[in-house]
């Protein structure tokens, strides 16, 4: 599956956000990268500037129903 370029530069502004501004634990920006890209698989890299609330229930259920409640 193809990345979307777009979307990877979002991912990299926001993970050097969560480091700088956040005062986050790394495992913790580690933990919202990987639901990123769960999200990615999800969508199958659809542009982020498409989500929605019904694309937010959406992925909540399919992580629901693929037994990834932890995300």
């Amino acid at each position: 599956m193809k990345s979307n370029y777009n979307n990877e530069m979002l991912k990299r502004s926001y993970a050097k956000y969560l480091k700088e501004a956040g005062r986050l634990l790394e495992s913790t920006i580690r933990f919202n990268l990987t639901t990123l890209s769960k999200y990615d698989g999800f969508s199958r890299n659809e542009d982020y500037a498409k989500f929605n609330k019904d694309k937010a229930v959406e992925f909540k259920k399919y992580i629901k129903t693929n037994g990834d409640d932890g995300i």
